[in-house]
């Protein structure tokens, strides 16, 4: 199989560390940081750089759009500023796409929905209650309108950055450290767990021509709450934490911005290679493995 050229924008995010070291052999993958070109990262800001220079340098046959701010309560408070990178770069990206036989992976966000009508389906209509959601589900229809194309969307995502001096601590990674914590009960999801994240897409990727689907959840379709979670790492992980976790209202932090009730994905229509019980082990375990070596 001819090498394939894979950019993925976006990659010191905790899914990007996963797909780089899980890339396949048939793949030449390039893998963009905005802080940094430091190997095995190439340098690219978004809101700095020119794209389409930088996609006409690298001519790739695949891109893998990770990048945009997912900070919710920052794009609710500023969106604007975010409106170029969550917006305006999916633009750009699928254009060039178009253009040049590409194919385009637009990474979007459980935070289309309201919540209000669980269990969610990729047919289902985007209805979101945040600038942040109103910015993926934007991406979204710009992804759509171009052929060869598709969009990926994430739900809560839980895992070990393979790199821990790169990107932003998972919520994981504060459950099993942190001795006191106030974890949310009552918003609800389905969790992604970042390495079957990247066997999903490194499949979708090699498939891409064969695959009818323009719209794919990607996510363990059980119903969790940052809280459960929390509880379920302190047993599994017993031995070795002991962490005093109580449950409190989303309401309970002053200044937060909306977050949707209920996102879980429907079950028939998702994507996931482990059950919750199976990642969530794996997850830990990766977590011990990463403890034994720095001690």
């Amino acid at each position: 199989m001819k090498k394939q050229t894979v950019l993925i924008l976006g990659a010191g995010g905790i899914i990007g560390q996963h797909l780089l070291i899980t890339c396949p052999d048939w793949v030449e993958g390039i893998f963009t940081r905005r802080s940094s070109g430091t190997a095995p990262w190439t340098r690219f800001d978004a809101e700095k750089d020119d794209v389409d220079s930088f996609l006409d340098s690298l001519r790739p046959d695949v891109i893998i759009n990770l990048a945009g701010e997912n900070r919710v309560d920052m794009v609710e408070s500023e969106p604007d500023k975010y409106h170029k990178v969550n917006v305006r770069l999916p633009e750009i990206l699928a254009a060039w796409s178009a253009r040049n036989g590409c194919y385009f992976m637009q990474s979007s966000s459980q935070g289309v929905f309201s919540g209000n009508n669980p269990t969610y389906s990729p047919e289902d209509t985007p209805d979101p209650i945040t600038h942040y959601g109103k910015q993926k589900a934007l991406s979204e229809k710009t992804a759509l309108s171009i052929e060869n194309s598709e969009v990926a969307r994430f739900t809560f995502v839980l895992g070990i950055r393979p790199f821990q001096d790169t990107g932003r601590r998972n919520p994981l990674e504060d459950m099993i450290e942190k001795k006191q914590q106030l974890q949310v009960d009552d918003r609800f999801f389905s969790p992604l767990f970042a390495e079957d994240c990247a066997e999903i897409i490194w499949e979708r990727v090699r498939n891409r021509n064969s695959s009818r689907e323009r719209i794919v959840h990607i996510g363990c379709p059980v119903r969790c709450s940052r809280f459960s979670i929390a509880s379920d790492v302190k047993r599994l992980l017993s031995d070795h934490i002991a962490p005093a976790i109580q449950p409190v209202s989303h309401d309970y932090f002053s200044g937060l911005a909306a977050r949707p009730g209920d996102t879980t994905w429907d079950a028939e229509r998702c994507l996931y290679n482990s059950s919750y019980e199976e990642g969530l082990a794996r997850s830990c375990a990766g977590w011990s493995k990463l403890a034994i070596a720095s001690a």
